[in-house]
C-alpha cells in the first residue's frame, strides 16, 4: 500500500500523465485554453498533495525518534542507580511499589 502511494505522489507521474491527457484533448480538438488550465491544475493539485504527504512522513519520522530517544534516557537513568526526584520525596528509580523517602540523592 505504501508503495502504491509513494508510486500515486510521484510528481513524474502526474507530468506524465498530464501529457498524456493534454495530447489526447489535442486529438479530439479541445480548446487550447482549456486544455492548458486543466493540464496546469493538474500538475498543481498534485505538486501540493506529494509536498503534504512528504512533509507528513517527516514529521511522523521526528517524533518517532524523539519517542526513542526519551525512553533510551529513561532506560539510561533507571540502569544508573541515580535516584529521580519527584516533587518533594525522592524516588528511587530501580524501586518497585511505595517510594522509600531519602533525606540525599545519591548515585551507585
Amino acid at each position: 500500500m505504501n508503495n502504491m502511494i509513494r508510486k500515486l505522489s510521484s510528481r513524474k507521474l502526474w507530468a506524465a500523465v498530464a501529457g498524456v491527457v493534454t495530447g489526447l484533448a489535442m486529438v479530439f480538438g479541445l480548446d487550447e485554453n482549456v486544455i492548458s488550465t486543466v493540464a496546469g491544475a493538474v500538475v498543481s493539485v498534485m505538486s501540493v498533495m506529494t509536498y503534504i504527504i512528504t512533509e507528513g512522513k517527516v514529521d511522523a519520522e521526528s517524533v518517532k525518534n524523539a519517542i526513542e530517544d526519551i525512553q533510551e534516557g529513561i532506560e539510561v537513568v533507571k540502569d544508573s542507580g541515580v535516584t529521580i526526584v519527584k516533587s518533594t520525596t525522592i524516588y528511587d528509580a530501580n524501586q518497585v511499589g511505595d517510594p522509600e523517602v531519602t533525606t540525599e540523592i545519591s548515585s551507585t
